[in-house]
């Protein structure tokens, strides 16, 4: 019964909150990973192949997420919430600078265009980290960095309150679905298993 939703003005357990906050990263951290990666990865710098693996990390990933969160599961998020998939972004960040500065890689380097004057081409050649030509702790600093903030601090919390208000629809349109059913079919006093998707507002 833990994982259960909980219904009208009933407490809401920890793994539930727990749940819930994982979603709000989940969500608005698959939604932004969509944009960043077709908007600026594969139309600004380019040369990056379609593969059935970019469509299912930087498309599928996201629309299953945003089903089961607000279609099946029906998990509210609070306006508060927003501090989440911000520190999520945040973290991610701090690993990219990890990544470069202990060179971890992913398998990409090349030496096509060593010596090259021009710092951008350069970059995208000797660049072995998670996105090429755009995250480069090394050549590009003020890029990186700039990015980075603007994903962070502006990006984040206007996705999250895209979500949020999509979040707040889909609540007050079941709770009116639930309430007709319960017109129709008379309330026995007992909590339904409809009702269990019912979320608190608080």
């Amino acid at each position: 019964n833990v994982l259960k939703q909980p219904g009208l003005n009933k407490n809401v357990h920890w793994v539930i909150k727990v749940m819930w906050a994982l979603f709000s990263m989940a969500c608005v951290g698959e939604i932004t990973a969509v944009a960043f990666y077709w908007a600026l990865q594969y139309v600004f710098v380019g040369g990056m192949p379609i593969t059935w693996i970019t469509w299912m990390q930087h498309c599928l990933i996201c629309v299953f997420v945003f089903i089961d969160g607000f279609i099946i599961g029906r998990i509210p998020l609070r306006a508060k919430q927003v501090i989440f998939p911000m520190n999520l972004l945040f973290w991610f960040w701090f690993w990219t600078a990890i990544h470069y500065i202990f060179g971890i890689g992913v398998g990409n380097k090349t030496d096509g265009n060593e010596g090259s004057d021009d710092k951008d081409v350069t970059a995208i050649s000797d660049d072995d980290s998670l996105y090429p030509g755009l995250i480069n702790w090394g050549s590009l600093q003020g890029r990186s960095t700039a990015i980075s903030f603007v994903m962070t601090a502006v990006l984040s919390p206007l996705v999250f309150y895209m979500c949020w208000m999509v979040s707040f629809y889909g609540r007050q349109r079941y709770k009116s679905d639930v309430k007709q059913r319960k017109n129709k079919k008379g309330d026995d006093g007992h909590q339904s298993f409809d009702d269990l998707h019912v979320v608190v507002q608080r």
